[in-house]
């Protein structure tokens, strides 16, 4: 059963069951095609709003992963060089013994 409310430019609007707005004034009444737009509106924009921002958490997610896995691919690098500089030397030892 809709209602009659009165808002800011005077004009009368009916408010559906379902929170809908409807205008009953001439086509210049710009606050209610405002409601009427923002009502259209505002659901797209907190949608995109939310993807951004899952968007925007799961790179930083993805790039601390990158970060870790760099550091580990070098820190495993640096292990085998030193351990194979270590056995090449150990090898030179034992051959300038002989």
């Amino acid at each position: 059963m809709p209602r009659d409310v009165t808002k800011y430019c005077g004009t009368v609007l009916q408010v559906s069951v379902h929170d809908s707005y409807h205008h009953n004034c001439d086509d210049g009444c710009r606050c209610v095609r405002f409601l009427f737009m923002i009502e259209h509106v505002m659901p797209l924009c907190l949608t995109i709003s939310w993807v951004y921002t899952v968007a925007m958490l799961v790179q930083s997610i993805v790039y601390e992963k990158e970060q870790r896995l760099k550091e580990v691919i070098v820190s495993r690098l640096c292990d085998r060089l030193i351990l194979r500089s270590h056995l090449t030397a150990q090898c030179v030892r034992v051959r300038a013994r002989n």
